[in-house]
């Protein structure tokens, strides 16, 4: 039975991290990157490139998503029926290579990306980046209705434009979305 637990540990601490990753093809709100566009000053030209290796990336990892999902689900079949422990890790580690796969294609893409903006821009992302860091303090302000949100306007949902509900934090890392799992667009991650 320990052995089982000392297996289980690693696998519960990835599971939890592959869940905080988003997972899915891109949303439609991020057909229009109008505010990313005035941000950063972007040209039509950067944005389409952009689409295209997001686009590139989604089809990149399909074969990956569906072998973690055969992967993930047969550690969950071998551990539900009691397993031999020695298999069960096996299987977590094959979870794992899995997923490690994905954050090399990942970065590839990432990388990418970036090699699309000019320096100005990378520097004002990077402004971006430090300014999401401040969503969930956002978001708790809002719910304590310390911050009023802006009037949800037609095709904008309610919240700071930030993926925030009321209180709910933000849209990136709160379970599997697009954007940095295993591909989708839900912002720009690493």
């Amino acid at each position: 039975m320990k052995t089982l637990i000392r297996l289980l540990i690693p696998f519960v601490i990835l599971t939890a991290a592959l869940v905080a990753q988003p997972f899915g093809p891109p949303r439609a709100a991020d057909a229009s990157p109008g505010a990313l566009k005035s941000a950063l000053d972007l040209t039509d030209d950067q944005i389409a490139k952009l689409r295209e290796l997001r686009k590139g990336e989604w089809e990149a990892l399909a074969p990956i998503r569906e072998q973690l999902r055969t992967n993930c689900q047969a550690y969950r079949d071998k551990l539900r029926a009691g397993g031999d422990p020695a298999e069960i890790g096996k299987l977590a580690l094959a979870c794992q290579e899995v997923r490690n796969k994905a954050q090399q294609i990942r970065e590839s893409y990432h990388k990418q990306a970036l090699a699309v903006l000019t320096p100005t821009q990378q520097a004002a992302l990077a402004k971006l980046e430090e300014a999401a860091k401040l969503a969930p303090a956002i978001g708790q302000a809002v719910a304590l209705n310390l911050i009023t949100p802006p009037a949800a306007g037609p095709g904008r949902r309610r919240g700071l434009g930030l993926g925030l509900g009321p209180g709910l934090g933000p849209a990136w890392g709160a379970g599997p979305q697009p954007g940095s799992g295993l591909g989708g667009g839900r912002g720009w991650r690493r």
